[in-house]
């Protein structure tokens, strides 16, 4: 075999791998990649109203709720309890007098 066309084999191989390492690394970088839309979904107008009108009737009702109990609606988080077993216990603090 000849050197010469082995170089020229080498060289060709070369630019082969120096132009899928190139097309490799845009990728990478996310030149090549589709940028879709981030974020929350935005809301049709039909959808605002229907959820407008959801919230009313809910705080309605809500209302009617804390008119109608002559207590004030606790919720459950705010009803929990914590277990003497579960407190946490507190050293003593010792405190010596340093002259």
């Amino acid at each position: 075999m000849d050197i010469y066309k082995a170089i020229q084999d080498l060289m060709q191989e070369k630019k082969r791998l120096d132009a899928i390492i190139a097309s490799l690394e845009t990728r990478s970088n996310g030149a090549s990649r589709v940028k879709g839309r981030r974020g929350r979904k935005s809301m049709s107008a039909e959808e605002r109203e229907a959820v407008s009108k959801r919230m009313a009737a809910y705080w309605a009702a809500r209302r009617g709720q804390m008119a109608a109990s002559p207590e004030p609606v606790v919720l459950a988080a705010e009803a929990a309890v914590i277990p003497p077993q579960m407190e946490v216990a507190r050293p003593a603090a010792s405190f010596e007098a340093s002259a």
